[in-house]
């Protein structure tokens, strides 16, 4: 999937590109989003750059285990299921990763479950 983002900028700090896709719903496994840099200083608007970025399937926080929207019980059961009862692999690894920690274990069903009914922190940044 090829798209043009309308949310994105350069963070000032550190130069960094940063963007949202448009529907991070549609945000399953790695899109390929294309970037034109033009000038705008009236020398030559012709000459720009192309970047292309593969971008991960996680938005924003980790958490969305079933890819369904949102972070609910419904990602927790998945967990559950992907970890203990063979159930299907998560298509966003990231996502499923709740804790951050880079692996699915049963910490991601700890953090998952204390903040859906314990008031616990929220997962992990994507970022």
């Amino acid at each position: 999937m090829t798209g043009r983002p309308e949310h994105y900028g350069i963070d000032a700090n550190t130069g960094e590109l940063w963007f949202e896709p448009d529907n991070p719903d549609d945000c399953v496994g790695a899109l390929d989003y294309v970037f034109e840099i033009a000038a705008t200083d009236g020398i030559d608007t012709s000459d720009f750059c192309e970047i292309v970025l593969l971008m991960n399937c996680c938005i924003g926080w980790r958490g969305n285990a079933d890819m369904q929207g949102g972070i609910d019980v419904g990602d927790l059961t998945f967990l559950i299921g992907y970890l203990f009862q063979s159930g299907s692999a998560p298509t966003c690894l990231d996502e499923a990763d709740v804790d951050g920690s880079g692996s699915i274990d049963v910490g991601d069903l700890t953090h998952l479950t204390q903040y859906l009914f314990q008031f616990g922190p929220p997962p992990a940044s994507c970022r």
